[in-house]
This record gives structure tokens, sequence and C-alpha cells, in this order.
């Protein structure tokens, strides 16, 4: 019984200090860099925007505040969802994002819409 305890209450530990840090996508005290990059379709060539995220929000992406708050709040891109409840139509016009940088992520989206209910600003460049 006492044995049951230890291990227990070690476990317990453990599992206490990996829920205190959840892991984030930058610290406020370094700036992360990102390289953002959409492509929509096959034909079209992709589009790239920069964006940094710290103590302010930078780089050449237009709603740069906007995408660092989502990132912050969620700990990555790839953790953020926007509206995952949100209603889309059924066309296809597939718009691939990659993030490279401080994060490494790749989706396929099967519409814009489908996109920006998963990510809201951070892919509107």
């Amino acid at each position: 019984m006492r044995r049951s305890v230890a291990i227990v209450t070690g476990t317990a530990a453990v599992l206490a200090l990996g829920l205190a840090a959840p892991a984030q996508a930058y610290d406020t005290g370094t700036a992360a860099h990102y390289t953002l990059q959409l492509a929509v379709g096959q034909a079209q060539a992709p589009r790239e925007a920069t964006l940094t995220c710290g103590e302010t929000a930078g780089g050449s992406h237009p709603n740069a505040a906007q995408a660092c708050e989502l990132i912050a709040e969620a700990g990555s891109v790839e953790a953020v969802m926007v509206d995952p409840g949100g209603i889309c139509t059924l066309e296809y016009l597939p718009h691939e994002v990659t993030v490279s940088g401080a994060e490494e992520y790749s989706e396929v989206f099967g519409n814009r819409c489908r996109l920006t209910s998963a990510k809201g600003p951070i892919f509107d460049f």
C-alpha cells in the first residue's frame, strides 16, 4: 500500500510540472520569427509574409498584432482554431499553408472559408 501511494504521488508531481508550464510559440522576452506561405490552387505561385511576435508584433504581415495575439493565446499556429463550427460552402479550391521558423507546420484546407474558420487572420495576406 505504501509503495502505491509513493508511485501515485510521484506521478501526480510529474504531471503537475508538465501542466504548470504549457508550451508557448514564443516567450514575451524573446521574439519569435515566422515565415508564412499560402498557396492557392495549383496554378498560382505561393504568397509569403513574415511575422515577428514578441514585445511588439511586426514583419510584412498586414495583421501582425492580431496574428500574434491568436498564436499567443493558442500556444502555436497549429493549435489556433478560431471558429471550428464555421459553416462553409463545399467548393474545392485547396489552400495550402506552410509555417517555418519558430514553428514548423503545414496543412491543406479545402477552400478559403475553411482556412479562415480555422486560422483567422494568420494567413490573411
